[in-house]
């Protein structure tokens, strides 16, 4: 890790232990760095003193590129994009999976989308709004062999082996002023869905502002039996799944925390 403040003069500030690196991602307090055939995810809270914190399962093959978005992310593995939930730093946990088509060597993702440059099947667009049931929204793969991605905008900028820079025009995302006009327009959590539940659940909260949040799920004594986000999270709508298999049915309450406001709602853990 290094001290950019100065972007002419860097400064080393940290190494971690030497692993297998090929690609690393980072979103608010979170780093992560492939090793190898498993993602290591770190807590940089404090960049000088970085905590290790859990560690993916191996993977078919090596990774090469992969992103974090929020509570999630979005890994390559051979022919198939990964999702995994991280709200839990030390025990990241599968809950999305889709096929690609072709070796996966990059993921970004940009507002709801994920983008995958996969060789044997060009640029692959996929819809990750709901994390758990990613679908594919779009492709391109007139030349096939592409090896990476850069989104900005309703541009996606695609290095292909065959080919070099290819610029593809994105009619599926929308334009960044209408983004903007789209964020939502007050702090809110919702209901979740469905409810009464068994065992999982889906909590959706809205932000107007960049903010550190934490939601928290608790029983009718006020204890929590646990914490689904406490992270970074960006302006906008946001999904959480909150798996209950290890409780009890009953009532609980989630409380979601950000920018200095909170809310409360109750749900029915119904088995």
């Amino acid at each position: 890790m290094l001290d950019i403040t100065t972007p002419a003069t860097p400064k080393w500030i940290k190494s971690v232990s030497a692993l297998y690196g090929e690609n690393v991602a980072t979103f608010g307090k979170i780093a992560a760095i492939t090793d190898y055939s498993k993602i290591r995810f770190y807590d940089v809270t404090n960049p000088a003193a970085p905590v290790g914190m859990g560690l993916t399962g191996s993977f078919k093959v090596g990774n090469e590129g992969f992103a974090i978005d929020g509570n999630y992310a979005y890994i390559p593995d051979g022919d198939s994009l990964r999702i995994f939930n991280i709200s839990n730093l030390a025990s990241p946990a599968q809950v999305g999976k889709i096929k690609t088509g072709g070796y996966g060597f990059v993921a970004v993702v940009s507002g709801k989308y994920a983008y995958v440059a996969a060789e044997g099947a060009g640029l692959r667009v996929i819809e990750v709004s709901n994390p758990a049931g990613p679908q594919e929204a779009g492709y391109y793969d007139g030349v096939p062999r592409a090896r990476g991605v850069a989104v900005v905008g309703a541009f996606a900028y695609v290095a292909e082996l065959a080919d070099g820079l290819t610029i593809y025009r994105n009619d599926l995302a929308t334009a960044v002023a209408e983004r903007e006009n789209s964020l939502p327009q007050q702090f809110a959590l919702q209901q979740n869905y469905p409810n009464p539940f068994n065992p999982n659940t889906a909590i959706r909260f809205d932000l107007t502002k960049p903010s550190f949040v934490t939601l928290e799920v608790k029983n009718v004594l006020g204890q929590t039996v646990a914490t689904l986000v406490n992270a970074y999270k960006t302006a906008g709508s946001h999904v959480v799944d909150f798996d209950a298999s290890q409780l009890v049915s009953g009532v609980y309450w989630y409380r979601l925390k950000a920018g200095g406001v909170q809310q409360t709602r109750k749900m029915l853990l119904m088995r």
